[in-house]
């Protein structure tokens, strides 16, 4: 929607979305709320591309897939890549819900006491 209302307000024509870039968007928190959503949809109207693939987002909303996934797992193997996947996104849950511990369990899917044992063996401060 937001996408066609820049589209027209700049007289051009919406892109077409990637599936990925479709994802991106979904999973990513916008702190700004809905008013930095519409500057994201306005800036990829801008850019006037054909087809928007994530590489075109904003780095603030990039930054989430490339945290996500490290390119490289490193000489700790998968396990290590695991724990370092882990630990980014219990840090990033706890910042975006203050610390409640709840909430952090509930946006990762996870019982309580296994986000209290995963915050224990990773030493996160929280």
């Amino acid at each position: 929607h937001f996408l066609n209302l820049a589209a027209e307000k700049e007289d051009s024509k919406a892109p077409k979305l990637t599936k990925t870039t479709l994802k991106v968007l979904m999973d990513y928190s916008w702190p700004g709320n809905i008013r930095e959503f519409q500057n994201e949809m306005q800036r990829l109207v801008v850019m006037d591309s054909a087809r928007v693939g994530p590489e075109l987002l904003s780095p603030q909303v990039q930054q989430g897939l490339e945290a996500a996934v490290p390119n490289e797992v490193g000489r700790g193997g998968l396990e290590s890549l695991i724990v370092q996947v882990e630990k980014k996104a219990i840090n990033a849950a706890l910042k975006r819900f203050r610390g409640n511990k709840l909430k952090v369990a509930k946006s990762l899917k996870i019982a309580r006491c296994t986000l209290y044992d995963k915050i224990k063996k990773y030493r996160i401060a929280g």
